[in-house]
Order: structure tokens, then C-alpha cells, then sequence
């Protein structure tokens, strides 16, 4: 099951954009790609999904959130402990522009219209899938 996770993911065009690290007791990010960019993240760990997210800011920023959250960021003390305890964990990422060209439909009686997907359906929508641990639910 976990393969499918991966393969689930690059199918969608997710990919590795860095990792978090344990160095020395400290959580470090690393981020090979994709730092100045918006759009959706997933957490795996042992290739399986454990937290998808998207960022309205820069995926560097929000990164950074996790590594050093601030008193009123409820998620990302609550994720936190989880990256330590991980060990590695991989950022996969798909930017915000490849997202919307994906569709949503909407039905209704004698009606159906595509529109562009944002990335809050979206991630509603990869939380549906994979139902990652890490979510709330």
C-alpha cells in the first residue's frame, strides 16, 4: 500500500521538493526546489503520506513554520514533534499553478460545469485519499 501513496503522487505531479532532517538533536529543513513557490505539500515517511498541506506563502516559509512555530500556530506545534520523531521526512510539493489546471465539477439538477480547482479543494480532496495520520480529520 505504501508504493501506491508514492505512485498516487507523482501520477498528480507531486515531487521531492526537500526533506526534514534530525541533525544533532535539531529539526533542519532542506529544499532542493520549489522554495519561493505556493501550493500543496505532503509529508511522507517510509513511503507513506502522513500530512498534506498547502501554503499560501512561500513552501520555505512554511517549512520554516514547523521548524520553529510560534505561539498561536496551533499545526505546526502540533506537526512538529511528529517531523522529530520521524527521523527524515520527505517534502514532496505541486505548485499552485500546476494545481489549478486541474478541474472540479459541479452538479446540479439539469447542470454540470468544470471549474479550476483551488488549492483548499484540493487538499480536501488528497486528504480524502490518503487519509493521512498526521491530519485531523
Amino acid at each position: 500500500m505504501p508504493e501506491r501513496n508514492l505512485v498516487e503522487l507523482q501520477t498528480l505531479g507531486f515531487q521531492i521538493a526537500g526533506k526534514f532532517i534530525l541533525e544533532d538533536k535539531k529539526l533542519l529543513f532542506r529544499l532542493n526546489k520549489n522554495g519561493n513557490d505556493r501550493g500543496s505539500y505532503v509529508f511522507v515517511v517510509n513511503e507513506k503520506v502522513k500530512y498534506v498541506g498547502v501554503t499560501k506563502n512561500s513552501l520555505y516559509a512554511r517549512m520554516n513554520g514547523y521548524k520553529n512555530p510560534g505561539s498561536t500556530q496551533e499545526t505546526n506545534k502540533r506537526i512538529k514533534p511528529e517531523l522529530v520523531k520521524a527521523g527524515v521526512v520527505l517534502i514532496y510539493f505541486l505548485p499552485e499553478s500546476d494545481i489549478t489546471k486541474f478541474a472540479t465539477t459541479i452538479r446540479g439538477k439539469g447542470f454540470e460545469k468544470q471549474i479550476p480547482t483551488d488549492m483548499s479543494t484540493f487538499e480536501r480532496f488528497l486528504i480524502s485519499i490518503f487519509q493521512p495520520e498526521w491530519n485531523r480529520y
